[in-house]
């Protein structure tokens, strides 16, 4: 029989260096064996697997605070150039998310600039809506302007797929909570606005749409309403799409950079990429209104980047040296 605890430390192994599994992992795995036997040898069957439960929890513990631990020696432990490159790419990230979110924000806003609409209020519900398409954009451009391709380290490319992760992640939260609930205050900003300049011409408050509805709302409403189940259906699948976009588009972006060395082919690639993103995100809503499959159209954008990486990355793995 497998000592257990094994298949454990061979997975703490690929993030843990040598001394960490000495000191930590390695003691921990032990007392988890010694446990698990004296417990067999006793005959005592649920007092091993019990052993077995609390010490797998143990070393699991162990094992996170290890791999905290050795995370934040390895952020501190950048080498000048690259301190350089991700400090330059922070920059360009940040830019690129501030100024495209504040004009779009002002285009959206600068509608209903006529004194009944108070404007800090609209501003703030518009910014959360504006995020998805801003983000996205700024991760391409941080890593294809503000990247050196020729001089990108593993720990670089590991930093960057991290971020675009949790960028990931913030727009998922965004899309599916944020954004319903600042869309219906947005709405009843507007007709509240509308009634205070018309009065009782105005229609009835605004109800909640697809787009103010969150993801269980809609899974709820596409059992009551089987006559717009596909609209819904679409609109839940392409949030869970559109959460992926900073990963899909991080990704295709670090491919791109080892083709192109010049900064200004690179930005005007990122151009592309990113309107090339959303006309695909575009052409699956009209996918849909025509009859198309409503997974298919929601997901065909990021199914057409990865194959496009797929296609793009296994000429450069062949060509390129071993590094």
């Amino acid at each position: 029989m497998t000592r257990p605890g094994l298949r454990l430390r061979a997975f703490a192994a690929r993030f843990c260096s040598a001394r960490t599994m000495e000191r930590l992992i390695d003691p921990a795995i032990a007392d988890l064996q010694t446990e698990f036997a004296d417990a067999q040898r006793q005959g005592a069957v649920w007092t091993a697997r019990w052993a077995l439960i609390h010490g797998v929890f143990s070393v699991a513990k162990v094992l996170a605070y290890a791999v905290a631990g050795e995370g934040i020696r390895g952020v501190s432990d950048w080498s000048r150039g690259e301190a350089v490159i991700l400090r330059r790419t922070s920059v360009v990230f940040a830019a690129a998310t501030i100024l495209p979110t504040m004009l779009l924000t002002y285009a959206q806003v600068q509608r209903w600039v006529d004194g009944y609409v108070d404007l800090s209020r609209l501003t703030l519900y518009t910014i959360p809506t504006v995020l998805p398409l801003s983000i996205p954009c700024a991760i391409t451009f941080a890593v294809l302007g503000g990247a050196a391709g020729e001089r990108l380290t593993r720990k670089l490319r590991v930093a960057i797929i991290a971020t675009a992760i949790a960028c990931s992640i913030l727009m998922f939260s965004d899309l599916a909570w944020v954004i319903p609930e600042s869309n219906q205050a947005f709405r009843t900003i507007v007709f509240d606005a509308m009634l205070a300049r018309y009065g009782d011409s105005v229609p009835q408050p605004p109800v909640r749409g697809a787009r103010e509805m969150s993801m269980s709302e809609l899974r709820r409403q596409m059992v009551l309403r089987p006559n717009e189940t596909r609209r819904l259906a679409f609109t839940y699948h392409q949030r869970l799409s559109l959460s992926m976009a900073p990963l899909m588009l991080a990704a295709f972006a670090l491919v791109l950079l080892r083709s192109f060395r010049r900064r200004a082919a690179r930005v005007a690639l990122g151009f592309g990429l990113c309107l090339g993103y959303w006309f695909l995100l575009e052409t699956a809503q009209q996918a849909v209104r025509i009859g198309g499959s409503v997974m298919l159209a929601a997901w065909s954008p990021n199914v057409i980047v990865v194959l496009f990486i797929i296609a793009l990355s296994w000429p450069l793995r062949r060509l390129s040296p071993a590094s």
